[in-house]
Protein backbone atom coordinates (compact mmCIF):
# COMPACT_ATOMS: atom_id res chain seq x y z
CA UNK A 1 0.00 0.00 0.00
CA UNK A 2 1.81 3.44 -1.15
CA UNK A 3 1.88 6.39 0.55
CA UNK A 4 -0.27 8.49 -1.44
CA UNK A 5 -3.68 7.76 -2.97
CA UNK A 6 -6.09 9.91 -5.44
CA UNK A 7 -9.25 11.30 -3.73
CA UNK A 8 -11.06 8.18 -5.98
CA UNK A 9 -8.50 5.85 -4.69
CA UNK A 10 -9.31 6.50 -0.85
CA UNK A 11 -13.45 6.61 -1.77
CA UNK A 12 -13.22 3.26 -3.40
CA UNK A 13 -11.20 1.56 -0.29
CA UNK A 14 -13.46 3.11 2.12
CA UNK A 15 -16.10 1.57 0.18
CA UNK A 16 -14.52 -1.65 -0.49
CA UNK A 17 -12.95 -1.98 3.13
CA UNK A 18 -15.23 -4.85 4.55
CA UNK A 19 -13.60 -7.01 1.69
CA UNK A 20 -9.87 -6.51 2.75
CA UNK A 21 -8.01 -9.62 3.96
CA UNK A 22 -4.58 -8.65 4.32
CA UNK A 23 -2.73 -5.34 5.08
CA UNK A 24 0.81 -4.85 3.71
CA UNK A 25 1.57 -1.37 4.56
CA UNK A 26 4.96 0.85 5.64
CA UNK A 27 4.63 3.03 8.52
CA UNK A 28 3.49 6.59 6.38
CA UNK A 29 1.28 4.67 5.10
CA UNK A 30 -0.61 3.15 7.63
CA UNK A 31 -3.06 6.40 7.72
CA UNK A 32 -5.14 5.04 4.88
CA UNK A 33 -6.76 1.99 6.05
CA UNK A 34 -7.29 3.80 9.62
CA UNK A 35 -8.74 6.60 7.69
CA UNK A 36 -10.51 4.47 5.40
CA UNK A 37 -12.40 2.92 8.65
CA UNK A 38 -13.41 6.21 10.36
CA UNK A 39 -16.65 7.57 9.64
CA UNK A 40 -17.18 10.74 9.97
CA UNK A 41 -20.87 12.74 10.17
CA UNK A 42 -20.94 14.99 7.21
CA UNK A 43 -17.99 13.72 5.45
CA UNK A 44 -18.01 13.67 1.30
CA UNK A 45 -16.38 10.52 1.35
CA UNK A 46 -18.82 8.56 4.09
CA UNK A 47 -22.03 9.85 2.58
CA UNK A 48 -21.82 6.94 -0.23
CA UNK A 49 -21.26 4.48 1.81
CA UNK A 50 -23.55 2.10 3.81
CA UNK A 51 -22.03 -0.14 6.23
CA UNK A 52 -23.09 -2.12 9.24
CA UNK A 53 -21.43 -0.72 12.62
CA UNK A 54 -20.41 -3.01 15.16
CA UNK A 55 -20.77 -2.32 18.67
CA UNK A 56 -16.68 -2.92 19.73
CA UNK A 57 -15.40 -0.62 17.16
CA UNK A 58 -16.49 2.45 18.34
CA UNK A 59 -14.66 5.23 20.31
CA UNK A 60 -15.12 7.64 22.85
CA UNK A 61 -12.68 9.94 20.84
CA UNK A 62 -11.30 10.78 24.21
CA UNK A 63 -7.56 11.56 25.14
CA UNK A 64 -7.51 7.68 26.70
CA UNK A 65 -8.17 6.58 23.66
CA UNK A 66 -4.74 5.85 21.16
CA UNK A 67 -6.84 7.07 18.18
CA UNK A 68 -7.44 10.00 19.56
CA UNK A 69 -3.56 11.27 19.36
CA UNK A 70 -4.06 11.24 15.22
CA UNK A 71 -7.98 11.64 14.95
CA UNK A 72 -9.60 14.04 17.23
CA UNK A 73 -13.14 13.74 15.95
CA UNK A 74 -13.77 9.79 15.36
CA UNK A 75 -17.07 8.28 14.43
CA UNK A 76 -18.44 4.71 13.98
CA UNK A 77 -15.42 2.34 12.75
CA UNK A 78 -16.60 -0.47 11.22
CA UNK A 79 -14.35 -3.66 11.53
CA UNK A 80 -13.04 -4.95 8.30
CA UNK A 81 -14.53 -8.27 8.51
CA UNK A 82 -12.15 -10.70 6.45
CA UNK A 83 -8.62 -9.17 8.04
CA UNK A 84 -6.48 -11.99 9.00
CA UNK A 85 -3.15 -10.38 8.59
CA UNK A 86 -0.79 -7.31 8.98
CA UNK A 87 2.42 -6.92 7.69
CA UNK A 88 3.69 -3.28 9.13
CA UNK A 89 7.58 -2.20 8.20
CA UNK A 90 9.43 0.68 8.84
CA UNK A 91 12.71 0.24 7.43
CA UNK A 92 12.43 3.07 5.24
CA UNK A 93 12.10 5.20 7.63
CA UNK A 94 15.54 4.48 9.35
CA UNK A 95 17.35 4.98 6.16
CA UNK A 96 18.50 8.46 4.97
CA UNK A 97 20.59 10.66 6.81
CA UNK A 98 18.09 11.81 9.62
CA UNK A 99 18.00 8.44 11.32
CA UNK A 100 16.60 9.70 15.03
CA UNK A 101 14.41 12.13 13.44
CA UNK A 102 13.00 9.74 10.86
CA UNK A 103 12.69 6.97 13.66
CA UNK A 104 11.03 9.80 16.19
CA UNK A 105 8.62 10.33 13.64
CA UNK A 106 7.44 6.63 13.26
CA UNK A 107 6.74 6.57 17.02
CA UNK A 108 4.78 9.36 17.61
CA UNK A 109 2.62 9.13 14.31
CA UNK A 110 2.89 4.92 13.53
CA UNK A 111 2.14 3.60 17.41
CA UNK A 112 -1.01 4.79 18.28
CA UNK A 113 -2.49 3.93 14.85
CA UNK A 114 -0.83 0.66 14.68
CA UNK A 115 -1.88 -0.71 18.38
CA UNK A 116 -5.57 0.76 18.06
CA UNK A 117 -6.00 -1.24 14.30
CA UNK A 118 -4.34 -4.31 16.47
CA UNK A 119 -7.22 -3.40 19.02
CA UNK A 120 -10.37 -3.27 16.59
CA UNK A 121 -9.14 -6.38 14.68
CA UNK A 122 -9.20 -9.33 17.38
CA UNK A 123 -9.61 -12.06 14.93
CA UNK A 124 -6.15 -11.18 13.41
CA UNK A 125 -4.28 -14.74 12.46
CA UNK A 126 -0.46 -12.99 11.39
CA UNK A 127 0.63 -10.16 12.84
CA UNK A 128 4.71 -9.00 10.98
CA UNK A 129 5.93 -6.27 12.59
CA UNK A 130 9.14 -4.61 11.40
CA UNK A 131 9.94 -1.61 13.79
CA UNK A 132 13.21 -0.11 13.41
CA UNK A 133 13.40 1.89 17.23
CA UNK A 134 10.77 1.67 19.78
CA UNK A 135 12.43 4.17 22.81
CA UNK A 136 9.58 5.33 24.77
CA UNK A 137 8.29 2.57 27.20
CA UNK A 138 4.79 4.45 27.03
CA UNK A 139 4.95 3.26 23.18
CA UNK A 140 6.20 -0.14 23.78
CA UNK A 141 3.13 -0.61 26.66
CA UNK A 142 0.91 0.66 24.14
CA UNK A 143 1.30 -2.84 22.06
CA UNK A 144 1.11 -4.84 24.66
CA UNK A 145 -2.73 -4.75 25.51
CA UNK A 146 -3.77 -5.41 21.55
CA UNK A 147 -1.15 -7.99 20.97
CA UNK A 148 -2.09 -10.43 24.05
CA UNK A 149 -5.95 -9.49 22.91
CA UNK A 150 -5.19 -11.53 19.67
CA UNK A 151 -6.55 -15.05 20.92
CA UNK A 152 -7.07 -16.74 17.70
CA UNK A 153 -3.26 -15.27 16.76
CA UNK A 154 -1.35 -18.00 15.23
CA UNK A 155 1.49 -16.12 14.00
CA UNK A 156 3.45 -13.45 15.38
CA UNK A 157 6.51 -12.32 13.95
CA UNK A 158 8.14 -8.78 16.07
CA UNK A 159 11.57 -7.38 14.87
CA UNK A 160 12.22 -4.03 16.70
CA UNK A 161 14.37 -3.10 19.81
CA UNK A 162 13.03 -1.85 22.98
CA UNK A 163 14.34 -1.14 25.84
CA UNK A 164 15.42 -4.24 28.58
CA UNK A 165 12.63 -3.19 30.93
CA UNK A 166 9.54 -2.84 28.08
CA UNK A 167 10.78 -6.50 26.63
CA UNK A 168 10.42 -8.29 30.15
CA UNK A 169 7.31 -6.76 30.57
CA UNK A 170 6.34 -7.31 26.67
CA UNK A 171 7.01 -11.27 26.49
CA UNK A 172 5.48 -11.75 30.44
CA UNK A 173 1.98 -10.06 29.38
CA UNK A 174 2.02 -11.51 25.84
CA UNK A 175 4.18 -14.82 25.34
CA UNK A 176 2.44 -15.53 28.34
CA UNK A 177 -0.91 -16.40 27.01
CA UNK A 178 -0.50 -16.40 23.31
CA UNK A 179 0.92 -20.40 22.15
CA UNK A 180 3.66 -18.87 19.72
CA UNK A 181 7.07 -19.49 19.10
CA UNK A 182 10.33 -17.00 20.40
CA UNK A 183 13.25 -16.35 17.62
CA UNK A 184 15.68 -13.45 18.00
CA UNK A 185 18.72 -12.37 16.55
CA UNK A 186 20.79 -11.03 19.41
CA UNK A 187 23.09 -13.79 21.07
CA UNK A 188 23.04 -11.98 24.65
CA UNK A 189 18.93 -11.17 24.94
CA UNK A 190 19.21 -11.94 28.47
CA UNK A 191 15.83 -10.19 29.42
CA UNK A 192 13.57 -12.09 27.30
CA UNK A 193 15.53 -15.50 28.69
CA UNK A 194 14.49 -14.27 32.39
CA UNK A 195 10.81 -14.06 31.20
CA UNK A 196 10.71 -17.27 29.77
CA UNK A 197 12.11 -19.14 32.54
CA UNK A 198 9.59 -17.30 34.87
CA UNK A 199 6.85 -17.78 33.06
CA UNK A 200 8.09 -21.85 31.71
CA UNK A 201 6.56 -20.92 28.39
CA UNK A 202 5.56 -24.01 26.64
CA UNK A 203 7.67 -23.43 23.24
CA UNK A 204 7.85 -25.83 20.47
CA UNK A 205 10.38 -24.06 18.49
CA UNK A 206 13.92 -22.31 19.37
CA UNK A 207 15.86 -20.61 16.63
CA UNK A 208 18.83 -19.69 18.49
CA UNK A 209 21.51 -21.37 20.81
CA UNK A 210 23.22 -18.58 22.16
CA UNK A 211 24.23 -18.62 25.78
CA UNK A 212 20.35 -16.54 26.87
CA UNK A 213 18.96 -20.19 25.20
CA UNK A 214 20.75 -22.32 27.38
CA UNK A 215 18.69 -21.21 30.19
CA UNK A 216 15.37 -21.09 28.50
CA UNK A 217 15.88 -25.04 27.77
CA UNK A 218 16.71 -25.66 30.83
CA UNK A 219 13.22 -24.60 32.51
CA UNK A 220 11.36 -26.06 29.62
CA UNK A 221 8.75 -28.45 30.07
CA UNK A 222 10.05 -31.76 29.82
CA UNK A 223 9.29 -33.59 25.76
CA UNK A 224 7.59 -29.99 24.90
CA UNK A 225 10.89 -28.55 22.00
CA UNK A 226 9.99 -29.92 18.69
CA UNK A 227 12.31 -27.87 16.77
CA UNK A 228 16.44 -26.69 17.40
CA UNK A 229 17.65 -24.54 15.13
CA UNK A 230 20.64 -22.33 15.31
CA UNK A 231 21.97 -20.37 11.99
CA UNK A 232 24.32 -17.63 13.53
CA UNK A 233 27.29 -17.95 15.04
CA UNK A 234 27.72 -18.89 18.90
CA UNK A 235 30.18 -20.44 21.15
CA UNK A 236 30.07 -24.12 20.95
CA UNK A 237 29.65 -24.42 24.66
CA UNK A 238 26.35 -23.06 24.25
CA UNK A 239 25.14 -25.42 21.52
CA UNK A 240 26.65 -28.60 23.24
CA UNK A 241 24.66 -27.29 26.67
CA UNK A 242 21.19 -26.91 24.33
CA UNK A 243 22.29 -30.35 22.63
CA UNK A 244 22.51 -32.45 25.93
CA UNK A 245 19.83 -30.63 27.37
CA UNK A 246 17.52 -31.78 24.38
CA UNK A 247 18.73 -34.95 23.84
CA UNK A 248 18.03 -35.45 28.32
CA UNK A 249 14.91 -33.69 28.49
CA UNK A 250 13.40 -33.73 24.87
CA UNK A 251 14.38 -36.68 23.33
CA UNK A 252 10.26 -38.09 23.18
CA UNK A 253 9.28 -34.78 21.27
CA UNK A 254 12.15 -33.04 19.02
CA UNK A 255 11.90 -33.94 15.43
CA UNK A 256 14.20 -31.27 14.13
CA UNK A 257 17.82 -29.72 14.99
CA UNK A 258 19.58 -27.77 12.06
CA UNK A 259 23.01 -26.25 13.77
CA UNK A 260 23.84 -24.74 10.55
CA UNK A 261 26.81 -22.31 12.55
CA UNK A 262 28.63 -23.75 15.20
CA UNK A 263 32.77 -23.79 16.03
CA UNK A 264 32.47 -27.40 17.07
CA UNK A 265 29.93 -29.92 18.34
CA UNK A 266 31.27 -32.44 19.96
CA UNK A 267 30.91 -36.54 19.33
CA UNK A 268 29.31 -37.16 22.33
CA UNK A 269 26.96 -34.48 22.39
CA UNK A 270 26.51 -36.15 18.90
CA UNK A 271 26.27 -39.57 20.63
CA UNK A 272 23.58 -38.35 22.91
CA UNK A 273 21.24 -37.28 19.89
CA UNK A 274 21.24 -40.69 18.11
CA UNK A 275 21.22 -42.50 21.15
CA UNK A 276 18.20 -41.03 22.79
CA UNK A 277 16.00 -39.28 20.41
CA UNK A 278 13.30 -41.23 19.27
CA UNK A 279 11.32 -38.78 17.50
CA UNK A 280 14.32 -37.39 15.43
CA UNK A 281 13.45 -37.14 11.66
CA UNK A 282 16.18 -34.37 10.67
CA UNK A 283 19.58 -34.15 11.67
CA UNK A 284 21.70 -31.44 9.85
CA UNK A 285 25.09 -30.30 10.97
CA UNK A 286 26.75 -27.95 8.64
CA UNK A 287 29.27 -25.04 9.14
CA UNK A 288 32.45 -23.65 7.14
CA UNK A 289 34.93 -25.88 7.87
CA UNK A 290 32.76 -28.61 8.32
CA UNK A 291 31.63 -29.60 11.70
CA UNK A 292 33.39 -33.50 11.42
CA UNK A 293 32.29 -36.35 14.49
CA UNK A 294 34.99 -39.28 14.56
CA UNK A 295 33.77 -42.52 13.32
CA UNK A 296 33.89 -43.99 16.60
CA UNK A 297 31.33 -41.92 18.22
CA UNK A 298 28.86 -42.84 15.73
CA UNK A 299 29.42 -46.68 16.13
CA UNK A 300 29.56 -47.55 19.98
CA UNK A 301 25.93 -48.02 20.32
CA UNK A 302 22.86 -48.38 18.27
CA UNK A 303 20.98 -45.72 16.97
CA UNK A 304 17.05 -45.36 18.11
CA UNK A 305 16.06 -42.52 15.61
CA UNK A 306 14.82 -45.32 13.22
CA UNK A 307 12.32 -42.35 11.48
CA UNK A 308 15.01 -40.27 10.13
CA UNK A 309 14.45 -38.78 6.85
CA UNK A 310 16.87 -35.99 6.47
CA UNK A 311 20.75 -36.73 8.18
CA UNK A 312 23.61 -34.34 7.03
CA UNK A 313 27.27 -35.18 8.89
CA UNK A 314 30.46 -34.96 8.10
CA UNK A 315 32.37 -38.10 9.71
CA UNK A 316 36.58 -37.85 10.34
CA UNK A 317 38.13 -40.71 9.59
CA UNK A 318 41.16 -41.07 11.75
CA UNK A 319 43.91 -44.47 12.52
CA UNK A 320 46.00 -45.31 14.64
CA UNK A 321 49.28 -46.17 12.70
CA UNK A 322 52.55 -48.25 14.14
CA UNK A 323 55.74 -46.97 12.02
CA UNK A 324 57.81 -49.45 9.89
CA UNK A 325 60.98 -49.88 10.62
CA UNK A 326 61.72 -50.41 7.72
CA UNK A 327 60.67 -47.63 5.38
CA UNK A 328 60.06 -49.17 1.88
CA UNK A 329 57.21 -50.80 3.34
CA UNK A 330 53.62 -49.18 3.65
CA UNK A 331 52.29 -49.29 7.59
CA UNK A 332 49.47 -51.56 7.97
CA UNK A 333 46.01 -50.43 8.83
CA UNK A 334 44.68 -51.89 11.59
CA UNK A 335 41.60 -54.40 10.97
CA UNK A 336 39.15 -52.40 13.92
CA UNK A 337 39.21 -49.55 11.56
CA UNK A 338 37.32 -51.98 8.98
CA UNK A 339 35.07 -53.23 11.44
CA UNK A 340 33.46 -49.80 12.49
CA UNK A 341 33.38 -48.93 8.77
CA UNK A 342 30.99 -51.92 8.56
CA UNK A 343 29.21 -50.97 11.94
CA UNK A 344 28.49 -47.41 10.20
CA UNK A 345 27.46 -48.21 7.11
CA UNK A 346 24.92 -51.20 8.72
CA UNK A 347 23.54 -48.39 10.96
CA UNK A 348 22.29 -46.21 8.24
CA UNK A 349 20.94 -49.55 5.80
CA UNK A 350 18.61 -49.52 9.09
CA UNK A 351 17.32 -46.27 8.33
CA UNK A 352 14.73 -47.77 6.48
CA UNK A 353 12.45 -43.99 6.26
CA UNK A 354 15.67 -42.21 5.00
CA UNK A 355 15.04 -39.79 1.95
CA UNK A 356 18.24 -37.22 1.97
CA UNK A 357 21.43 -38.15 2.79
CA UNK A 358 24.26 -35.86 2.66
CA UNK A 359 27.64 -37.88 4.41
CA UNK A 360 31.06 -36.35 4.10
CA UNK A 361 34.08 -37.53 5.29
CA UNK A 362 36.72 -35.75 6.21
CA UNK A 363 40.74 -37.16 6.43
CA UNK A 364 43.94 -35.88 6.69
CA UNK A 365 45.58 -37.26 3.66
CA UNK A 366 44.61 -36.66 -0.10
CA UNK A 367 46.43 -40.40 -1.06
CA UNK A 368 43.73 -42.70 -0.65
CA UNK A 369 41.91 -40.15 -3.42
CA UNK A 370 44.53 -41.94 -5.71
CA UNK A 371 44.72 -44.79 -8.07
CA UNK A 372 47.46 -46.15 -5.89
CA UNK A 373 47.52 -47.64 -2.82
CA UNK A 374 51.14 -46.87 -2.68
CA UNK A 375 51.67 -43.82 -0.25
CA UNK A 376 53.34 -40.32 -0.97
CA UNK A 377 56.17 -39.84 1.23
CA UNK A 378 57.41 -36.36 1.98
CA UNK A 379 60.83 -35.51 3.40
CA UNK A 380 60.79 -33.60 6.69
CA UNK A 381 63.25 -32.15 9.24
CA UNK A 382 65.25 -34.16 11.16
CA UNK A 383 64.55 -35.52 14.72
CA UNK A 384 65.48 -33.34 16.99
CA UNK A 385 68.05 -35.73 18.64
CA UNK A 386 70.02 -36.00 15.49
CA UNK A 387 70.41 -31.34 15.18
CA UNK A 388 73.69 -31.54 17.30
CA UNK A 389 75.53 -33.75 14.52
CA UNK A 390 76.82 -32.72 11.35
CA UNK A 391 75.07 -29.85 9.95
CA UNK A 392 76.54 -29.08 6.36
CA UNK A 393 74.02 -31.17 4.94
CA UNK A 394 70.80 -28.63 5.85
CA UNK A 395 71.25 -26.46 3.47
CA UNK A 396 70.70 -29.10 0.50
CA UNK A 397 68.02 -30.27 1.99
CA UNK A 398 64.46 -29.02 1.38
CA UNK A 399 61.37 -29.59 4.06
CA UNK A 400 58.37 -29.55 1.51
CA UNK A 401 59.65 -31.62 -1.29
CA UNK A 402 58.39 -35.12 -2.42
CA UNK A 403 60.80 -38.02 -2.56
CA UNK A 404 60.90 -41.26 -3.93
CA UNK A 405 61.73 -44.52 -1.34
CA UNK A 406 65.34 -45.02 -2.98
CA UNK A 407 66.34 -40.95 -2.23
CA UNK A 408 65.19 -41.06 1.61
CA UNK A 409 67.60 -40.82 4.21
CA UNK A 410 66.20 -42.41 7.34
CA UNK A 411 67.53 -39.96 9.60
CA UNK A 412 65.82 -37.13 8.03
CA UNK A 413 62.37 -38.21 8.25
CA UNK A 414 59.34 -36.98 10.26
CA UNK A 415 58.27 -39.81 11.25
CA UNK A 416 54.91 -38.21 12.38
CA UNK A 417 54.45 -36.99 8.81
CA UNK A 418 55.16 -39.98 7.28
CA UNK A 419 52.61 -42.03 9.09
CA UNK A 420 50.02 -39.10 8.68
CA UNK A 421 50.90 -39.64 5.02
CA UNK A 422 50.13 -43.38 4.67
CA UNK A 423 47.26 -43.00 7.18
CA UNK A 424 44.92 -43.44 4.60
CA UNK A 425 46.00 -45.08 1.77
CA UNK A 426 43.13 -48.11 2.17
CA UNK A 427 40.70 -45.65 2.07
CA UNK A 428 39.58 -45.81 -1.62
CA UNK A 429 37.29 -48.75 -0.37
CA UNK A 430 35.17 -46.48 1.71
CA UNK A 431 33.63 -45.29 -1.41
CA UNK A 432 33.65 -47.77 -3.57
CA UNK A 433 30.37 -49.71 -4.56
CA UNK A 434 31.51 -52.83 -5.21
CA UNK A 435 32.82 -55.80 -3.64
CA UNK A 436 37.03 -56.07 -4.51
CA UNK A 437 39.58 -53.74 -5.72
CA UNK A 438 43.17 -54.55 -7.02
CA UNK A 439 44.52 -51.91 -4.64
CA UNK A 440 42.63 -53.41 -1.57
CA UNK A 441 42.80 -56.73 -1.21
CA UNK A 442 39.17 -58.47 -0.02
CA UNK A 443 37.94 -55.14 1.15
CA UNK A 444 34.37 -54.49 0.53
CA UNK A 445 32.77 -51.06 -0.67
CA UNK A 446 31.04 -49.90 2.56
CA UNK A 447 28.59 -47.46 0.67
CA UNK A 448 26.83 -51.14 -0.49
CA UNK A 449 25.38 -52.04 2.82
CA UNK A 450 22.41 -48.96 2.74
CA UNK A 451 21.64 -50.98 -0.50
CA UNK A 452 17.89 -51.24 0.98
CA UNK A 453 17.31 -47.00 1.55
CA UNK A 454 14.16 -47.71 -0.70
CA UNK A 455 12.59 -44.41 -0.05
CA UNK A 456 15.80 -42.53 -0.49
CA UNK A 457 15.41 -39.93 -2.67
CA UNK A 458 18.67 -37.49 -2.89
CA UNK A 459 22.16 -38.87 -1.66
CA UNK A 460 25.37 -36.41 -2.01
CA UNK A 461 28.50 -36.28 -0.52
CA UNK A 462 31.91 -34.87 -0.22
CA UNK A 463 35.54 -35.68 0.81
CA UNK A 464 37.35 -32.99 2.61
CA UNK A 465 41.45 -33.96 2.61
CA UNK A 466 44.18 -32.13 4.32
CA UNK A 467 47.87 -32.05 4.25
CA UNK A 468 50.57 -29.77 5.59
CA UNK A 469 50.78 -29.33 1.98
CA UNK A 470 47.33 -28.52 0.45
CA UNK A 471 43.49 -28.64 1.25
CA UNK A 472 41.23 -30.01 -0.89
CA UNK A 473 37.23 -31.00 -1.50
CA UNK A 474 36.31 -33.08 -3.99
CA UNK A 475 32.96 -35.01 -4.71
CA UNK A 476 30.68 -32.34 -3.88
Amino acid sequence: MRSKYSADALRYLKRHIHRVREVKVQAKALVFPVNSMIRRPHHPYDQTTTTTYSAHSTTSGTASDPISLFSPDPSVLPQMSRLASIDHNTDDLAKGGQYFLKVEYSEYKAMPRLAWFLQSHMALTSVHLNVSNIKSFVYAHMLIQPISSLTSLKELDLNFRMPPLSWVSFVQSVFNRLPVSIEWVLSNFDPIAGAVAKNRLHLRSLDNCCLAAVHIVGVLRPHTLTNLRNNEDCLASAVNSILRKVSTNHYRSVTEIRIEKSPHVGGSVVQAILWNCTALQHLLIRGDPPISTRLKHLVEDEWVCRGLRNLEITVELRQVITSAVDMSEVPGVHEPTWIILEKFYRQLGALSEIEVLNLGIKSKEMQWLETSSRPRITAGRRPQAQLGQDDSNEKDDDDNRSADEDDIDPSKLNFKALRANSADASFPALLYLGKGMSEVREMRGYLSWPGGLRNLRELRGHVQAMTTETSMTVGQ
